[in-house]
């Protein structure tokens, strides 16, 4: 529920189905929910182009996802990001390359699932928007599960410094954490119905030596666990780590 409500300054009854909630807390209230965000966007089309196309994917590519050229982009990051919608994160080894994120949430479940097919919401028509929602969930958790688990890593590994993803044209690693001492933990996550398998471990080493990135560990995240041969792989340095680990906030 994090990943939807997170920012929403509402009391939220986690013991009502989700469908309920989001119809509740922004379906029916659509027309004050935007009233308040075209008052930071100004309702400029480039400003939602650029959300949207953020919130659409990882954050990476967002200019070319939005259909906006690099001169509009990079103006509209900035006042986006003045008024307290996106943050940057560069890349790991890749200073130059960065991608999006938005600071809280709700924001990007909006841009993501309520802005695009705003027409038919603000006239009492939900199903495109529960149609879209059922299609495209999944894809949208997996991006906030590595954000959250960014947190999560730096409160529960002692040496743990910062936390980046590592991409290129061709291989992409959403966590690379440095820790005090400069060694290096890569890092997996799954999210998905599927226990996460010894083989994914071995993904994530090719890629980590394909990217020159000399790794010291692993993390592995998985929303539901591990295999028992991952479980008792003897690999050094390996941590593991379940959607539980989230227990401080609620539930995705």
């Amino acid at each position: 529920m994090f990943a939807i409500f997170g920012g929403l300054d509402d009391d939220i009854d986690a013991s009502k189905p989700l469908e309920v909630l989001i119809k509740e807390h922004i379906l029916e209230p659509y027309k004050q929910l935007h009233s308040l965000i075209t008052s930071f966007t100004q309702s400029n089309p480039i400003y939602h182009k650029l959300l949207t196309g953020v919130a659409q994917g990882d954050g990476r590519a967002a200019f070319k996802r939005a259909g906006i050229s690099s001169v509009e982009g990079e103006k509209a990051v900035e006042t986006m990001s003045e008024a307290g919608f996106l943050r940057t994160q560069a890349s790991y080894k890749n200073p130059d390359q960065q991608r999006l994120n938005f600071t809280l949430p709700f924001f990007r479940f909006w841009f993501a699932f309520i802005s695009p097919i705003f027409k038919g919401i603000a006239n009492g028509d939900y199903s495109e928007f529960e149609q879209l929602f059922a299609n495209r969930k999944n894809e949208f958790y997996l991006r906030m599960f590595e954000q959250l688990f960014e947190e999560i890593i730096l409160e529960n590994i002692d040496e743990a410094m910062s936390v980046r993803a590592y991409w290129d044209s061709q291989i992409y690693i959403p966590i690379i954490v440095t820790c005090k001492d400069r060694t290096i933990l890569a890092g997996s996550v799954k999210y998905s119905a599927q226990k996460m398998k010894k083989s994914e471990l071995s993904i994530l080493q090719s890629l980590t030596k394909n990217a020159n990135i000399k790794a010291d560990g692993y993390i592995l995240i998985s929303k539901n666990g591990f295999s028992n041969e991952l479980k008792n792989t003897n690999e050094p340095n390996l941590r593991l780590f379940t959607q539980k680990h989230l227990k401080i906030l609620t539930t995705l």
